[in-house]
């Protein structure tokens, strides 16, 4: 049986033709979530996409569905497929696969090479502290003088959060 993943509401005429059954996504989730859930709930079937183009997702957003594809050894079929119209479906998923590996490990080592460089030049990497007198006044405020978080929050210029935050600290 063919089961074709129509994205938006309108299933292009060779969908319709090809498939037995046309599943629509779920408006209200992201699209990586409906495809994940589609092959999860359909992997025995064929799996028909019309194109990458139309599922509208970024190499990076492909790795965790081409992985669900291996794992579930899914029979996924993509009727338009770009500029490789004569590879097989077989070769494509690969490829695919393949290239969404290291787009992941490329942005890892992007990464790495970054954090290393700004903790070379000596830059600060993550939320910034508060002085310890502001931790005091914080202390001081709440715990001395009766006032609100918000209150405290809005006298030390922080959030409400990092009000918590140093709070919880103070009491631990």
């Amino acid at each position: 049986m063919k089961i074709g993943f129509i994205r938006g509401l309108n299933a292009k005429s060779e969908m319709v033709e090809i498939c037995d059954k046309l599943v629509y996504a779920d408006s209200r989730k992201p699209i990586s979530e409906n495809v994940i859930e589609f092959i999860e709930e359909y992997f025995e079937e064929e799996l028909v996409f019309q194109s990458l183009i139309e599922l509208r997702l970024q190499i990076s957003q492909l790795l965790p569905i081409m992985e669900k594809v291996y794992e579930k050894c899914a029979t996924v079929r993509f009727l338009d497929k770009g500029h490789m119209p004569h590879m097989t479906e077989r070769d494509y998923i690969r490829i695919l696969l393949t290239i969404s590996r290291q787009e992941k490990e490329i942005r890892s080592i992007c990464t790495k090479e970054s954090l290393a460089r700004v903790r070379r030049e000596g830059i600060a990497i993550g939320r910034p502290t508060i002085q310890t007198t502001v931790v005091d006044k914080i202390d001081f405020l709440y715990n001395n003088q009766g006032k609100s978080i918000r209150e405290v929050a809005a006298i030390c210029e922080v959030s409400v959060g990092t009000v918590h935050k140093y709070l919880k600290k103070v009491t631990e």
